[in-house]
């Protein structure tokens, strides 16, 4: 399997992930990121789809997914901490898992690419799956203790990426 099978094939298991975990979840926020998170899934399988079929290299569009959480946290610090299931946690360390090993694989493929516009294309993807685990990170840290986490009312738990 070359590499963009097999990039296609992580993008599109992420993608089922986020999905599933979004029809499971009872809170709408969550939903929403989760969706989100889904659609650069599915946006990254595409990129690495049409460098398969022609070898063109079309341009990475930047997430806003980081964008949308931070209105999620936002609202959850005026409304105050919502209750959550005790598997969120599992399922949130199991989603960063998968983007870290995303990462991890476009960062190393990097270093080997054919063209520099492929190598630019993997890392911009590579960045993206970073982006994501930082945010799940901040979504593990929120849910083992939402109330510690919203008393910091400036929301300055991640990074900007």
């Amino acid at each position: 399997m070359g590499i963009y099978e097999y990039a296609m094939q992580m993008e599109l298991e992420g993608k089922a992930w986020y999905e599933e975990r979004a029809a499971k979840t009872q809170h709408p926020g969550l939903r929403k990121i989760l969706q989100a998170m889904a659609e650069d899934e599915s946006k990254h399988y595409d990129v690495f789809k049409a460098m398969s079929e022609n070898q063109q290299v079309p341009a990475v569009e930047k997430s806003a997914v980081l964008e949308q959480a931070s209105s999620f946290f936002e609202h959850l610090s005026e409304a105050g901490a919502p209750e959550f299931d005790a598997t969120e946690i599992t399922l949130w360390e199991e989603l960063r898992a998968h983007e870290e090993k995303a990462e991890q694989f476009y960062r190393e493929k990097a270093e080997t690419a054919a063209s520099a516009a492929e190598k630019a294309a993997l890392i911009e993807i590579a960045d993206e799956e970073h982006r994501h685990a930082v945010l799940i990170d901040n979504m593990i840290d929120f849910l083992r203790q939402p109330d510690i986490w919203l008393e910091n009312a400036e929301w300055r738990h991640m990074d900007a990426y």
